[in-house]
């Protein structure tokens, strides 16, 4: 049988590229034969990972970025079955997407659409959230979930995709017919290059003080700004005893993304107990996997209603704009540190439930 040729683009958030062609290479490559193309990439320095294909809009003037994906386009049209778009971008411009679509279908072309946020849920819902985070769990919800240009992303994709696939599972009400398909981690790369579990890293944890981290990608969405005021107010009541690492404070009051690269990331959570994903958003990400892992309690805020899609024994404590003090003061009046049998524990849960080994059958019925 012929190999289908794959063709992952065009924006790799939560580095899903790497994961998905290392699959395919190692476990399907008498079938499929994958390559990526991206037009965005990030310093090596902030995470090191490839691609076959680069055009990076922030390098490049908007005419050669303009030729250079439409003739890419062309000749993506007679090289690869399968389309597997990330982040709701495509290799066409938003105005010729339609007619992009449309060329796919006519060569017979297969195409999936993998949402991962604020690709189809509205900045603005965000920013408006995290600054009414109180006011939002008191029921005040009277803000539009998308805006108009992904009204027309969502249209675009429902009539022409052969697959779609969301993220997080709060995407479901923007796209109830999608299939919900989680985050998940490269264990491997993650353990050569975070320096392994949090077993050893945490070993000397009790002759320090309690420590608690927030490092956010996004501090305009995550809460970040209540959640340092929170920090504030524990240190000035435990004084000596807690340790706050917010390295977010330094983005706070810009749209710039990551407070530190993953590699920093890596580091602060071997000195950290307690890691605060976010408030804002309603689901867990890689950042909060990255952290079990690495033997930190993980607080995250998780939207209600989604329950049902955590997975059985879910270690992820749920904490919201109401109950985020409350918790960290217990954790912190009982010192809570993982033992080495909990964090083997949260490996075990992971590896089952956020490893593509064991968690591939919703790519395969995508990729068809």
């Amino acid at each position: 049988m012929k190999k289908k040729r794959i063709l992952f683009a065009a924006l790799d958030i939560g580095y899903r590229i790497e994961l998905y062609t290392k699959f395919i290479q190692t476990h399907l490559s008498d079938q499929l034969q994958p390559e990526s193309f991206t037009k965005f990439k990030l310093a090596e320095s902030h995470y090191k990972t490839s691609y076959d294909y680069v055009c990076a809009v922030d390098k490049h003037s908007k005419v050669y970025v303009y030729f250079y994906t439409f003739f890419f386009f062309l000749y993506s049209l007679f090289r690869f079955d399968v389309f597997h778009f990330f982040s709701g971008e495509t290799l066409l411009t938003r105005k010729l997407r339609r007619f992009e679509f449309r060329m796919y279908k006519l060569f017979g072309k297969r195409i999936v659409m993998h949402f991962v946020g604020s690709d189809i849920r509205s900045p603005e819902y965000l920013f408006w959230k995290d600054k009414n985070l109180v006011e939002f769990l008191n029921g005040n919800r009277d803000f539009p979930l998308t805006l108009p240009w992904q009204d027309a992303l969502i249209k675009d994709s429902m009539d022409f995709a052969d697959k779609i696939l969301v993220s997080t599972p709060d995407l479901l009400s923007i796209i109830p017919t999608a299939k919900y398909y989680p985050v998940l981690i490269d264990f491997d790369k993650f353990v050569s290059e975070s320096g392994g579990l949090g077993v050893s890293s945490h070993s000397d944890a009790n002759d320090r003080k309690y420590t608690i981290l927030h490092s956010p990608s996004n501090a305009r969405v995550k809460g970040t700004k209540f959640i340092h005021d929170a920090l504030e107010e524990l240190k000035g009541e435990y004084k000596e005893e807690v340790e706050t690492i917010t390295p977010g404070i330094r983005i706070l009051n810009s749209k710039k993304l990551y407070s530190v690269s993953r590699y920093e990331l890596f580091e602060l959570l071997k000195k950290s107990d307690v890691l605060i994903d976010q408030l804002v958003i309603g689901w867990y990400g890689l950042q909060s996997m990255e952290a079990l892992l690495s033997g930190d309690v993980v607080l995250c805020y998780l939207e209600s209603g989604l329950e049902k899609y955590l997975y059985p024994g879910c270690p992820v404590i749920n904490v919201n704009a109401i109950t985020l003090k409350e918790t960290l003061t217990k954790l912190i009046n009982e010192k809570k540190r993982l033992a080495a049998s909990e964090i083997e524990a949260k490996y075990c849960m992971g590896e089952k439930y956020h490893t593509i080994e064991n968690n591939h059958e919703p790519l395969l019925e995508a990729w068809g």
